[in-house]
Order: structure tokens, then C-alpha cells, then sequence
């Protein structure tokens, strides 16, 4: 009996253990910073692709795995001509995962790493995405709750050909397409069930709820076994390669939800994109101004390895001349990046020559973005020319620039609103906008003209185009107009998440737009434009290879005050020589930082709603927020110690002193049966004065008293000066004595010696 009992409970804890280690797995986690995207009612339909990087950026096969709504969809692998696309479907109970009416979802994407929960009235389900990198292999977990407590799983995967031959194991099956091995792989030994088709196979199994079917797809040479056997070390491998590589990047810190969320999901897309030949995605597809942003982000990253590969997306077998601005964009960034460094003089004259059948086909057809993309690149070509000393280039260059400049000030005025007619508003304002970032002069009052005729309608209505996006919020960011550009992005995660709008490059908006970051020759601008939604963002990245930090104090379209490290500097233009050393830059901006303080009204204990809450200082700072139906109420105060008034629906006023210079979130109660009421608001300035100035007096004070101690000090100083001076005298008179002494002893010595001498010379 006592045997039985020992063998049951190894049984138990071999089976927890093997629990805990499938639970280790399929909640994986790490400190990477992760994209979080939840929501109510409706389905998740936002695309997110993971990626094989380490592969793609050292050999020629691609593989690449898209998840739509957080549920891997689709699988394709490329490699030169060869392109084997394989769509997958996940059914719960013959319910497809992709159509469950979800009530709430919530997924945490990190780049590498998809973590999706979905959940409805009839079925709950955790899905764990990994790409395993190297093996060109994605690690997929299905978790599900089912309240019947057992479900029919079923995995159908289907290729874009038919495959030539399907192998079929106890716990894998292999199939060969297009001279290529895809391999499907059970992490545990589950019954499983396979159905063959012409197109491909169906993997059926049944799960108790909260078991979890964990397996493996991909293409491999290798037997995918020895992954299997060591899962948690290749998820190891694949973590530390995209934290190495990401890191190398620009990161953003700031509190504003959306902003931070889709700064890194355009940012992990884009990574999830590149290869040995720049950028390159076959099913969601890359944009050419994609290329032209990645060669911004380059600018303030440290991948030196990755100019070389988007330079070769630019070869001059490859080049569409309607994409002719985005290529000189690449190679102006990439000029400046290597300080001047001569490009090949040929492919020069060659984007030159593209360039102006480019600027000819846009005047022939009045678009109006084309003459202005088209102006800039000019501009662009220009510098190249100047940076690598061809005067010639730069003269020819010269004319076409002044007749395009001219011909599109002549048929765009810069104070009229070019597209936008009452009827068509809404279709055309990005596209507007957009002109903008790339006309040169009187952009205030462009903008201003176009804004004014969106007051018209809603921005709601505005049409969210992928190809006009991120330069209308750039274009808008940089002309104060931040409400409406953060509107944007909150409508652009919206339509990403709930449509499957594509997030492409909005980073470059951010960096650009909000953060005013910009670099020439020689030279690093940071001009911010912070909406008080962005108070105290900071970024990292790197100048010329070095890592630094940039703090951003405050908000508000000025810069007051600038410091490398410690050192004040004096203009928002920067040589980058001068920050060879520097490790932080402080900008401080002419709107003092805001934190958030939450109130709780109460009266007598009992909480007060629909009440208006109003807190000011002296200083001139109010703000107004109406408590909720349990008394809470949000307000934004500066990041300061001093005395504040609050008062509720204009009855009493409270003082209050608080302290919030670290900026940190802070929470008040205020029962109003129990606070001294304030109301003599003459007399709470006058005792504020008054405070102010003892302060004030003490303060000198201390000061005084502190400069009596110097001087006691420096007294003492001197004193001890003198002190040594008639040591060293004392000192030296010493040495003189002994010196007489060495030489009476001497002579002494020498007239001993003669003698002796002489003594023995008359005993011979």
C-alpha cells in the first residue's frame, strides 16, 4: 500500500513538472519592450509579421510568418525566385479562431514574440507565437477554454502549389514543395489525427480546457526534432538577437498610450521586414517611402550593416523612376552619414536624369505633391552635389530648382489649400497636408488655410490613406497643430487594429514631427513641437555611433534652454563633433512639465459627483475636471513644490501644499466637512509673498553665514601658509648648520690623516 502511495505521488509531481514546464514555455516572457493592443466587442484585425531575422540578414531564405488579430495566418518562405506561401487555419469546434465574436482581447507583441488572448461566450484562447531564429521555424501555442471542457482542435494548412510528397509521422509531418522541406512538429506527444489534400494536410487532436497544443512550422533542412528538445534555449537564442538588434535603434519613452504603441509597432514592423536586400516583404508589401524613412532612422541608429543592404534595395537594375525622390532621399542620408564620402558619380547623374522626367511628368499633370516631392529632391541633389564637390552638378541643379520653385508658387499660391473642395474634404486632407512637409516656404499659413477648411467636417471623417499618413502628421506635428496630428494617430491605430490598415512608418513621423529631430552635414538639429499630452518624452539614440540620451523637460513649441550633460549650450543646433563626449542633452522646453494628480471629493465620507473641480496657483495655473459617479476627478498640475487652491463648484476654497518635482503620479482625498476652508484669496497671496520673501531672508542669510565660513577658512588657509613658509626658513637654516658640520668634520678627518702620514714616514 505504502509502495502504491509512493509511486501515485512521482506519478502527480512528474506530471506538475511537465505542467510547469509547457506553462514555462507557452508564457514565455522578457524585459523587451512590447506593443500592447486591446480592445472590446469587436475582433482584432490587425497584422503583425515575425520574422527569421537572423537568417534573413545572413543567408537568402526568408521566412516570415503574419498573424492576423494575433492568430498566425499566413507562412511564407522566399528564397531568389522560389516563393512558397502557406495559409493556415486554427478551428476551436469547428469555429475558426479568426471569426469568434470576441468580447475582449488583449495582445502583447514584442517583435519576436506574439502573446494574444481572445476571449468570447463560448470559447477562450491564449495563442504564443515565437520565431525561432536561425531555424527559419515559428513555435505556435494553443491554450483554450472551452466551457464544455474538452474541444476538437483542428490545424488546416494549405500551399500556394501543390506539394510533391507528404510524410507523415507519429508527431510531425514533412512535406515537399518547390525542391523545400516544410515540417510540422507536436512539442508533446498528443493523438493526433492527419487528413491529407490536394493543396496540403489537416492536424486534428482533442484538448481538455487549459491544455495547451504546442508544435512547430517551418521550412528547415534540419530535423526540427532537436528544436523540439530544446525549446526554451532556441527562444532564448531568438530573444537575445532581437534585443540586440532593436536595441540598436531609436527607443521612445513617453506616457501618451498611442504614441509610444505605434512609434514601436512601425518600428518592430519595419525590423520584421528587413534582409540581406534592405527591405523587402512579399505579402504585406514595401512601400517606397519606407525606404526613405528606414535611411532617416539610420541616421541616429548604429547599424552600419544595414546601410549596405538598403543601398543594394537601390541597385540601378531595380530602379522605378516614380519612386525617383525616395531613392535621393537614400542616398542624401547616406552622404551625410558618411560625412561627404564620394557616391558613385554615374548613378548620380543617373537618379539626376530620372529626377527630371520625374518633375516634367508631375508639372504635365498638375500633381501638385509630385512638383513639391519632386522640388525637395532637387533641394536634396543639390547637397549631395555640394558635399562631394562636383560644382558642375550643383549649377545644373540650380536652374531646375528656381523654374520648378517658380512654376508652383505661380499655381499653388502658399496661402490657398491646394485639393480640398467642400464635397471632398475628407478624401483628399492628408494628401494636402502632406504637401506641405515638402514645400519650403509660408507653411503656416498653407496649413492654416487647410485647417480652416476642416473645421467644416469632423477629422473622424478624414480618409486614413497609408500613402499620406505619416507626412500629414509630420507636416502637422511641426506647424503646432498637435491635436490634430495626435487625433491621426489615435484614428490610424484604430483603423490598424479594428481594419487591418498596415502600420508602416509612422516612427519617422514621431521623430521628426514631434521631436524635431533632424540631421544635416556636420550637423544635428532638435527642434520639439510637445503637445502637452507628450510632457517629459525622452528618447535614446545614437549620433555617430555613441549612445545618448535626450530628455525633453516640459512642453511647448520653444526651446528655452539646452545642456550637453551639465553644459549649457546655446541654439538647437548642434556640431556633431561637439557631442563626441556628451552622454545626455537636456532640452527644456517654455511649458513647464505637468504631472497627473487624481482627486477624491468627499462630504462627510460620502462621495460628491458632476462636481467641477478647479486648482490653481498663484503663479497663474488653472485647471477644470467634473468628478465621476464615485468622486474621482483627473487633473494635470505642474511638476513643482508649492501652495495650490482648489475649489469645488465655485463654493470654498482649500490650500493645500504639495511637492511634486519628481513628477511622479499623485493622489489626493479631500473631504470637504474636514479642510480648513481658504477663502480670503488676497490674503493667501499676501501670507504667499510674505513666506516667499523670509524664505527669501533666510536664504541670504544662510548665504551670509556661509561666506563667513569661507573667509574663516581661507584665514585658516593663510595661516597655515605662513606657517609652512617658517617651516621651510627654519628648515633651511637647518640644512645650512649641518652642512658646516660635514665639512669641520671633514677637515677635521683629512688633518688626522696627514698626521698619520707623517707619524709613519719618520718611523722608516
Amino acid at each position: 500500500m505504502k509502495i502504491r502511495c509512493i509511486a501515485l505521488t512521482l506519478i502527480m509531481l512528474l506530471l506538475i513538472k511537465i505542467d510547469i514546464s509547457i506553462d514555462f514555455v507557452a508564457s514565455y516572457s522578457d524585459s523587451i519592450d512590447e506593443v500592447i493592443i486591446y480592445g472590446y466587442k469587436s475582433p482584432p484585425r490587425i497584422w503583425l509579421n515575425l520574422r527569421d531575422i537572423a537568417s534573413a540578414l545572413k543567408d537568402l531564405g526568408i521566412a516570415t510568418l503574419y498573424l492576423y488579430g494575433g492568430v498566425p495566418k499566413v507562412f511564407h518562405y522566399q528564397e531568389n525566385e522560389k516563393s512558397i506561401m502557406a495559409y493556415i487555419d486554427i478551428l476551436v469546434n469547428n469555429i475558426n479562431v479568426t471569426n469568434i465574436n470576441t468580447s475582449y482581447f488583449n495582445i502583447r507583441y514584442n517583435g519576436y514574440l506574439s502573446k494574444a488572448t481572445l476571449y468570447s461566450d463560448e470559447i477562450s484562447i491564449a495563442i504564443y507565437t515565437v520565431s525561432i531564429y536561425t531555424m527559419k521555424t515559428f513555435y505556435i501555442s494553443l491554450c483554450p477554454e472551452i466551457k464544455l471542457g474538452v474541444g476538437e482542435i483542428d490545424i488546416e494548412i494549405k500551399f500556394n502549389e501543390t506539394p510533391k510528397d507528404i510524410d507523415i509521422g507519429r508527431d510531425n509531418i514533412k512535406v515537399y514543395i518547390d525542391d523545400a522541406l516544410f515540417q510540422f512538429y507536436t512539442i508533446e506527444s498528443f493523438d493526433m489525427s492527419f487528413e491529407l489534400s490536394d493543396k496540403g494536410f489537416k492536424a486534428s487532436t482533442h484538448l481538455f480546457s487549459g491544455q495547451c497544443l504546442n508544435f512547430l512550422v517551418g521550412i528547415s533542412q534540419q530535423d526540427l526534432k532537436k528544436v523540439k528538445e530544446k525549446i526554451s534555449y532556441f527562444m532564448e537564442i531568438s530573444k537575445k538577437s532581437f534585443k540586440s538588434i532593436s536595441s540598436l535603434f531609436p527607443m521612445i519613452y513617453t506616457r501618451y498610450f498611442n504614441v509610444k504603441n505605434l512609434y514601436m509597432l512601425s518600428l518592430y514592423s519595419t525590423l520584421n521586414k528587413i534582409s540581406r536586400n534592405g527591405l523587402e516583404d512579399y505579402f504585406i508589401g514595401v512601400r517606397p517611402q519606407e525606404l526613405s524613412s528606414l535611411a532617416y532612422l539610420l541616421q541616429f541608429s548604429n547599424n552600419s550593416d544595414l546601410w549596405r543592404h538598403l543601398l543594394d534595395n537601390i541597385n540601378m537594375n531595380d530602379l522605378d523612376s516614380e519612386n525617383v525622390p525616395f531613392y535621393i532621399d537614400i542616398i542624401y542620408y547616406y552622404t551625410i552619414y558618411r560625412e561627404g564620402i564620394d557616391y558613385n558619380i554615374d548613378y548620380i547623374y543617373m537618379l539626376f536624369d530620372m529626377l527630371k522626367q520625374y518633375s516634367y511628368n508631375a508639372i504635365q499633370s498638375f500633381k501638385a505633391i509630385d512638383i513639391a516631392r519632386a522640388l525637395n529632391a532637387f533641394q536634396k541633389l543639390r547637397t549631395i552635389a555640394l558635399l562631394t564637390g562636383n560644382a558642375s552638378l550643383v549649377n545644373i541643379v540650380d536652374s531646375y530648382l528656381n523654374r520648378i520653385s517658380q512654376f508652383l508658387s505661380n499655381l499653388y499660391p502658399s496661402h490657398q489649400c491646394i485639393y480640398l473642395e467642400y464635397s471632398e474634404i475628407e478624401k483628399n486632407f492628408l494628401e494636402a497636408i502632406a504637401f506641405a512637409k515638402y514645400s519650403i516656404s509660408n507653411t503656416d499659413r498653407y496649413i492654416d488655410s487647410c485647417i480652416s477648411l476642416l473645421n467644416i467636417v469632423s477629422v473622424d471623417r478624414v480618409d486614413i490613406s497609408e500613402e499620406y499618413i505619416a507626412d500629414a502628421i509630420e507636416a502637422l506635428a511641426r506647424n503646432r497643430y498637435h491635436h490634430i496630428a495626435l487625433e491621426l494617430i489615435t484614428r490610424y491605430f484604430d483603423k490598424a487594429m479594428y481594419i487591418g490598415v498596415n502600420v508602416r512608418d509612422i516612427y519617422r513621423a514621431i521623430l521628426k514631427g514631434f521631436l524635431g529631430l533632424d540631421i544635416s552635414a556636420n550637423y544635428i538639429s532638435i527642434e520639439p513641437r510637445i503637445p502637452i499630452e507628450l510632457t517629459n518624452t525622452s528618447v535614446t539614440l545614437y549620433i555617430a555611433s555613441r549612445e545618448i540620451y535626450i530628455d525633453v523637460i516640459g512642453w511647448g513649441n520653444s526651446v528655452t534652454e539646452i545642456y550637453l550633460d551639465n553644459n549649457l549650450f546655446p541654439q538647437t543646433t548642434m556640431p556633431i563633433n561637439h557631442l563626441i563626449s556628451v552622454k545626455r542633452i537636456f532640452i527644456i522646453m517654455d511649458k513647464e512639465p505637468l504631472t497627473p494628480l487624481t482627486i477624491t471629493v468627499l462630504s462627510r465620507g460620502i462621495p460628491l459627483s458632476n462636481s467641477t473641480i478647479t486648482i490653481y496657483n498663484v503663479e497663474g495655473f488653472k485647471a477644470s475636471a467634473i468628478t465621476d459617479s464615485f468622486g474621482v476627478a483627473k487633473l494635470l498640475i505642474p511638476c513643482k513644490e508649492s501652495w495650490v487652491y482648489i475649489t469645488v463648484d465655485g463654493g470654498k476654497t482649500t490650500a493645500i501644499k504639495i511637492n511634486t518635482l519628481n513628477c511622479n503620479k499623485m493622489d489626493l482625498i479631500l473631504d470637504l466637512d474636514v479642510v480648513y476652508p481658504q477663502d480670503n484669496y488676497a490674503e493667501n497671496l499676501k501670507r504667499f509673498v510674505e513666506d516667499s520673501m523670509n524664505s527669501f531672508s533666510r536664504n541670504i542669510s544662510n548665504v551670509e553665514k556661509r561666506l563667513l565660513g569661507l573667509e574663516r577658512y581661507v584665514y585658516n588657509i593663510s595661516q597655515d601658509l605662513n606657517s609652512l613658509k617658517e617651516f621651510n626658513e627654519n628648515s633651511k637654516k637647518e640644512f645650512i648648520d649641518i652642512n658646516r658640520i660635514v665639512y669641520i668634520s671633514l677637515i677635521v678627518s683629512i688633518i688626522s690623516l696627514v698626521c698619520s702620514i707623517l707619524t709613519l714616514g719618520r718611523r722608516k
